[in-house]
């Protein structure tokens, strides 16, 4: 956030008119000598009010309660909730992970044996589809969605049977080596708006992708290449409710 602060403060400075010292703080600002910041408690507020008000935008995914029936534990990261897009996975050049984005996925580890999956019908296939309760009997499936949990944790995972410690700890070690701890990306470039290529410059913030390819046995999904990709959303009239009773809200 910082970095599009200091975007739009560069765009400030470049168009104010009468601006003392427009060169010196464009290049204080390049130097990284300025900064712009703000409390972490207020960005955490307004994070929480966005989840809030986003919630209907993922009621068109459709859930289903995975049963583990192997031998290993589903683990519990200190960042839990998991948005994931196989559909996508090989788009790395904008985010993905939007809520109403086509073909994402949402895994909520709810204790040992249990798991929430949220996920787009439209264009995700195989056995899960039939039950509302999915079992889930490969340890591979566990362990894959285990390590989404490792890869997105920011300071630990827990298990609750200390059994169990042996199989996370031959996890952690396989998956460590291809960590990239959670961070937004920004970026400036050309890029859509409203479905359509613009000339532009656009500044983008979007959370990448873990490094975890997932593969379900239960799943099944055909990734598209990235040169296929077209911005859409995955169900417009969920969007323009939204941005109505976002309306309504502002106006009272």
């Amino acid at each position: 956030m910082e970095a599009l602060y200091l975007e739009e403060f560069k765009e400030h400075l470049r168009h104010e008119e009468g601006m003392r010292n427009r060169e010196r703080l464009l290049r204080d600002i390049e130097r990284g000598t300025i900064r712009i910041t703000e409390p972490p408690q207020f960005r955490l507020a307004l994070s929480i009010i966005s989840a809030l008000q986003s919630v209907p935008l993922i009621s068109d995914l459709d859930y289903h309660v995975l049963r583990n029936r192997t031998r290993y534990p589903f683990l519990f990261g200190d960042s839990p909730i998991i948005l994931y897009n196989t559909y996508y996975q090989n788009v790395r050049h904008r985010g993905v992970l939007g809520i109403q984005t086509p073909g994402l996925q949402i895994f909520y580890p709810l204790d040992s044996h249990t798991l929430l999956m949220l996920i787009d019908n439209q264009l995700y296939g195989g056995r899960y589809r039939q039950p509302l309760a999915v079992d889930v009997s490969q340890p591979s499936d566990v362990s894959q969605l285990n390590a989404l949990q490792l890869h997105h944790s920011l300071n630990a995972a827990y298990f609750a049977d200390a059994s169990a410690e042996p199989y996370v700890a031959e996890l952690w070690q396989a998956q460590k080596p291809y960590v990239v701890q959670p961070n937004n990306r920004f970026i400036t470039a050309k890029g859509w708006a409203d479905g359509k290529p613009i000339d532009e410059i656009l500044c983008h913030i979007f959370e990448p992708q873990l490094n975890v390819k997932l593969d379900l046995s239960f799943v099944e999904c055909t990734p598209i290449d990235p040169s296929k990709y077209t911005f859409r959303h995955r169900s417009p009239e969920l969007i323009k409710e939204h941005e109505k009773r976002l309306g309504e809200t502002a106006d009272a």
